[in-house]
């Protein structure tokens, strides 16, 4: 009894829930997206809003595996290490051609699209590009994250009337199981709301491209 009366129980430690992805409300997204910095942050941030990629795989893009014409980017699948394409809003591309044009790279040539700004170019890491969203963050006081990014796209797919469940499963490509709990109840074929809603209201209307070249020659979007 003795012996027992010194043995202590540890004290119970509660489960602590994993953190669940946030999807970003329209109203933050413009905040979020009219923070950032430059054209090149912008069309970062707008492609992965609306392909649903992961952050590797969009920082891995090249140049060469833009699709003007079909709307897509070729990634390399972080799952399945394969290539495989994904879509992107066409507001997307008008700020990735801005971010060429600017950078003075040429579309379907060699090396990676996204570079840093300063100094000898080098590809854009992950941890630079979680600064990018650290400093809007800062600015914002908000803490919205890469992964948020892609729930937000995932969130829009689910909701967009011109996409059907098995449409938006192969956009989703089945990857990340944190995206299948909102998605049960849907029945295949129900209509779902825009992952083309990309970038704010002001941004929807009219021709982007000459514009986004326009503003990023005049420096309008640093």
């Amino acid at each position: 009894m003795k012996h027992l009366a010194l043995c202590r129980r540890a004290r119970l430690r509660p489960k602590v829930p994993a953190r669940q992805p946030r999807a970003i409300p329209d109203p933050q997204w413009e905040e979020l997206f009219a923070a950032m910095r430059c054209i090149r942050d912008r069309a970062l941030l707008a492609c992965y809003v609306s392909s649903d990629a992961r952050a590797s795989e969009l920082l891995g893009v090249q140049l060469g595996d833009v699709e003007w014409a079909k709307g897509q980017l070729w990634v390399i699948s972080k799952g399945t290490r394969l290539r495989q394409a994904v879509p992107v809003s066409p507001e997307a591309l008008a700020y990735l051609a801005g971010y060429l044009e600017e950078a003075g790279l040429a579309a379907g040539g060699g090396g990676p699209v996204w570079r840093t700004r300063r100094g000898e170019p080098r590809p854009l890491s992950y941890w630079a590009t979680r600064r990018i969203l650290q400093r809007a963050g800062e600015q914002l006081g908000t803490n919205w994250t890469l992964h948020d990014l892609r729930h937000t796209a995932a969130t829009r797919m689910a909701r967009d009337p011109a996409l059907t469940l098995v449409e938006m499963q192969t956009n989703l490509a089945a990857r990340a199981s944190e995206y299948h709990r909102p998605l049960h109840g849907r029945a295949p074929g129900r209509p779902a709301r825009s992952a083309r809603r990309a970038l704010p209201a002001a941004r929807r209307a009219g021709p982007v491209v000459s514009d986004v070249r326009r503003r990023g020659h005049r420096g309008g979007l640093r």
